[in-house]
């Protein structure tokens, strides 16, 4: 529910997952229901962090998975799960912080703490690693509204994007990478910019706006199935209703024509049989029409 923008829902959810485990930690305080409890209380506060009208509810969530989470770090054997939870719920209330200047000393407290949690772990946790690039996006995000900050702001940043370079060049595929490293490359590329480092600036952003392509990029199976589904559409609209047909083949056309750059789509049988499929409809309809072109 949190990832498909249903807040309510999800609050409720965790809401009741925190019902049960407080009841569950209460007879049988074992870590891994303490750890679970801690964690509901984080992802209830980010659930409740983009609603400002809830932001003091979402504060109390993060002070309560946070006072979970110190317990069970400070405990003798604690897992390095429990100092990447203890870290998460950290830059998540540091975010929320940074949104009041009255809060931001806190907020930056709370993310230098995250980031000294992570950067022992980084190495050798991919997880980890992640979480640290975020954290140090978040910080440089909260310093760059500060003057003569600047050249820390970019240290923080070429930070987090070397860790998502290194990331994305041991799992390619991996989307959520390829976003926050474009983030990242984007808020480097405006402070460059603004100190009037336009070469670099350039390159940023040109890394930046070549990794959202590739993230918009669609499958060419894909595109030839979406381009075939508006011609499909035109040639049943087409009995009763011209002009919605003539809109769904013009949306089919300019799809066709924007996968003419891609070379795969030359030697894909399929493309050329959906594209002649198109101008054979197309042909019907001028021929059935009066006055269509």
């Amino acid at each position: 529910h949190r990832l498909m923008s249903k807040p309510d829902e999800a609050e409720r959810s965790y809401r009741e997952a925190i019902s049960r485990l407080e009841d569950l930690v209460g007879d049988y305080p074992k870590a891994e229901d303490r750890s679970a409890l801690g964690s509901s209380y984080n992802w209830l506060g980010e659930v409740l962090r983009p609603q400002r009208q809830k932001a003091s509810e979402a504060g109390a969530a993060y002070d309560r998975a946070f006072a979970i989470q110190q317990a069970l770090v400070a405990e003798p054997g604690a897992l390095q799960q429990h100092r990447e939870e203890l870290a998460r719920t950290l830059y998540n209330r540091g975010i929320l912080r940074s949104a009041e200047t009255a809060s931001a000393a806190g907020a930056e407290a709370d993310f230098r703490q995250a980031v000294a949690i992570l950067e022992p772990l980084a190495s050798t946790n991919t997880q980890a690693a992640q979480e640290l690039a975020r954290a140090y996006n978040n910080l440089g995000s909260l310093l760059a509204a500060s003057p003569g900050r600047g050249a820390e702001v970019r240290t923080l940043w070429e930070r987090a994007i070397g860790i998502d370079e290194r990331l994305l060049a041991g799992e390619p595929s991996n989307r959520e990478y390829a976003f926050e490293l474009a983030t990242f490359a984007g808020n480097l590329a405006a402070l460059l910019h603004d100190a009037g480092a336009h070469a670099d600036a350039e390159r940023w952003s040109a890394r930046m706006v070549a990794l959202m392509d590739e993230l918009a990029h669609v499958s060419p199976p894909l595109a030839v199935a979406r381009a075939d589904a508006y011609n499909l559409q035109a040639a049943i609209l087409q009995a009763r209703d011209v002009e919605a047909a003539e809109r769904s083949f013009a949306e089919a056309v300019d799809l066709f024509a924007a996968m003419r750059a891609d070379a795969t789509l030359h030697h894909n049988p399929e493309f050329h049989l959906r594209f002649g499929d198109l101008l054979l409809n197309l042909a019907a309809l001028a021929q059935s029409a009066r006055g269509a072109d």
